[in-house]
């Protein structure tokens, strides 16, 4: 028997955000706890903790919702830098402003990054895997340029294995959902910058 997905709705931040909730509220959760409990382990740090609770919420309701559906909802991914903005701004009060400056870049260049590639290859990518992607670049860039190039370009590794999987099994659906590669790509990046890789 299969489940049915309820199709999130656009029209509005909060809708977005309850049909994601509604639709699979235990894998957001463990996602959100997930993407926290990494945060704490590799930053050793409250307040970069902290400053991850927005992507932990914003980035879980994304994955599962594009993990379930092939849709990034905008205004979750606006959610997420509009809070993730001001959540690093308070955080370079406390660890210094050069990591902030970086932070933004990384968000530009990841964005530039991927918009390219959905501009090139719009069947392979959608516009918002690069939205995403400015939200984990903001993340990645906090942490150094070697993890923005790896939560660039990791999620495509990550899903070579599931690609590959589905050309194999001829299916018909051969869509890979990339957001959850990219928060994974993201959350490797934090754990190899934590362990002083």
């Amino acid at each position: 028997m299969t489940t049915r997905t309820p199709r999130v709705p656009t029209s509005s931040l909060h809708e977005a955000m309850r049909a994601a909730l509604v639709a699979q509220p235990i894998p957001i959760t463990l996602v959100a706890v997930l993407v926290v409990v990494v945060a704490a382990v590799a930053t050793r740090s409250v307040s970069a903790t902290l400053a991850h609770l927005p992507l932990a919420v914003v980035g879980a309701a994304v994955v599962v919702t594009d993990a379930t559906s092939h849709t990034i909802p905008r205004q979750l991914v606006y959610l997420g830098i509009g809070t993730g903005v001001p959540a690093m701004a308070i955080l370079a009060v406390v660890d210094g402003w050069t990591s902030f400056g970086r932070a933004i870049a990384g968000a530009a260049a990841l964005g530039v990054v991927y918009l390219v590639m959905v501009l090139a290859h719009p069947s392979g990518l959608g516009a918002g895997d690069a939205r995403f992607a400015v939200l984990l670049g903001l993340y990645a860039g906090w942490l150094g340029w070697t993890s923005v190039v790896i939560t660039g370009a990791l999620p495509f590794l990550l899903a070579l294995a599931p690609t590959a999987w589905a050309l194999a099994r001829r299916r018909r659906e051969r869509r890979i959902a990339l957001g959850p590669y990219m928060l994974a790509a993201y959350l490797i990046a934090l754990g190899a910058s934590g362990a002083g890789l």
